[in-house]
C-alpha cells in the first residue's frame, strides 16, 4: 500500500552527509531533506546486524531501562553505541515492568515530590563522569495509558508530567549533568490525551520525539495503514506546538496485510518531505516481528531510500557539540 501522499519523484543519491556526524545546531532540516536513521536493538550485535542488513551505520541507538532496583547508568552500552558513532539515546522509564500499569510508587506525582531523588541524582552524577553525548528519554508515551506515568493512570494529570519532567532535568542540571532531552508521545490513538498540555516547554526540550507502528494483519489493534495515515495527524500537531526538531523515536512496520517494503520507503519520504530531524527503526521482535530483515526486502527497501534522500547528521545542541 503506497503513502496518502503521492511519494515524491525519486531523486539520484549524492553525497551523503555522515550520519554519525554531530550537528552544533538545535534546528532540524528542513523539508524535502536528507534524514538520520536510527536503531532500537537488544545488544550491539543486533545494532551491527541491523547495520549490515539495511547497508547504513545507525546515527542513533537505542535501548530501555527501568527504575525499579535502582540500576546504574549502563555506560559500557553507551560506549558500544558510540564507538560505532552512533549518539546513544536511552529511554528512562519510572517503573517495575513486572507491576503493572498502575504504581502509585512511580508515578509523576512522586517523581515530582522528591520520592526518587537520591536515585536520580546518582544516576546524574554517572552520566556525567560518563562524558559524552547522551539523549535521554524519561516519561515516553505519556499520553497513553500503559504505562504508571501515562496521563489518567492512577489520577496523573498533565501538570503532574510537566512538574516531573522539569523536576528531573533540574537535578541533573544541580548535578553538573547535561544530555540531549528527548520529550515523546505516541501516535494518536482513541484514549489518548493532547499533545499541548503535556509538553513541558520549548526550554526544557531538545528534541521531540513521536512513537507509531503499522501493526497490519499481525495484531488485533492493527489495520494496514500507510505511513502517513500513521503519522501524519499527530506530527501536524507537534509541528504546531513546537519548532524544536522533530524525530520518530520508535516506528516499525509488522509484514501482514501490506507490502513492508514499500512501507518503508513511503516512510523514509514521509520523514525527508516533513523535514524530520530522524527516524529511529524499533529493530525488536516482540508484540509482533517489528525488525527490518524481516523480510529481507524491507532492509533493502530501506537501505535504497537512505541512498536516495541522504542521511543527515543529528541536530545535537550547541552546549553539547564539544564532548
Amino acid at each position: 500500500m503506497t503513502s496518502a501522499r503521492p511519494p515524491r519523484q525519486r531523486r539520484a543519491a549524492g553525497a551523503a552527509l555522515a550520519a554519525t556526524a554531530l550537528l552544533a545546531s538545535a534546528s532540524g532540516c528542513a523539508g524535502g531533506g536528507p534524514v538520520a536513521v536510527g536503531v532500537v536493538a537488544d545488544d550491539p550485535a543486533a545494532v551491527d546486524a541491523f547495520a549490515g542488513a539495511a547497508g547504513t551505520a545507525p546515527a542513533l541507538v537505542g535501548w530501555y531501562q527501568a527504575w525499579a532496583g535502582e540500576p546504574g547508568f549502563d555506560a559500557a552500552r553507551a560506549d558500544a553505541a558510540a564507538a560505532r558513532g552512533a549518539v546513544p539515546m536511552l529511554t528512562w522509564e519510572p517503573w517495575d515492568p513486572a507491576g503493572g500499569a498502575a504504581q502509585p510508587a512511580y508515578a509523576p506525582a512522586a517523581v515530582a515530590r522528591g520520592d526518587h531523588d537520591a536515585y536520580v541524582r546518582a544516576f546524574a552524577r554517572q552520566v556525567r563522569a560518563w562524558g559524552g553525548v547522551l539523549a535521554l528519554r524519561p516519561f515516553h508515551e505519556q499520553d497513553a495509558d500503559h504505562y504508571p506515568w501515562g496521563v489518567g493512570v492512577g489520577g496523573t494529570t498533565a501538570e503532574d508530567l510537566v512538574a516531573a519532567w522539569r523536576h528531573v532535568r533540574a537535578l541533573f542540571a544541580e548535578e553538573g549533568a547535561d544530555v540531549v532531552w528527548v520529550w515523546s508521545v505516541n501516535v494518536h490513538a482513541p484514549g489518548g490525551a493532547a499533545y499541548a498540555p503535556l509538553y513541558p516547554g520549548d526550554d526544557a526540550v531538545d528534541w521531540v520525539g513521536l512513537d507509531g507502528y503499522n501493526a497490519g494483519d499481525a495484531l488485533p489493534w492493527g489495520g494496514w495503514r500507510s505511513p502517513e495515515e500513521l503519522l501524519g495527524p499527530s506530527l501536524d500537531d507537534l509541528e504546531e506546538l513546537t519548532d524544536r526538531p522533530v524525530l520518530l523515536t520508535e516506528v516499525a512496520s509488522a509484514e501482514q496485510g501490506g507490502d513492508k517494503a514499500a512501507w518503508v520507503g513511503d516512510l523514509l519520504d514521509l520523514a525527508s518531505d516533513r523535514g524530520l530531524a530522524g527516524v529511529v527503526w524499533f529493530d525488536l521482535d516482540k508484540e509482533a516481528d517489528w525488525r527490518l530483515a524481516s523480510p529481507p526486502e524491507a532492509a533493502r527497501a530501506l537501505g535504497a531510500a537512505v541512498a536516495d534522500v541522504g542521511t543527515a547528521p543529528l541536530p545535537v545542541p550547541e552546549r553539547l557539540g564539544e564532548r
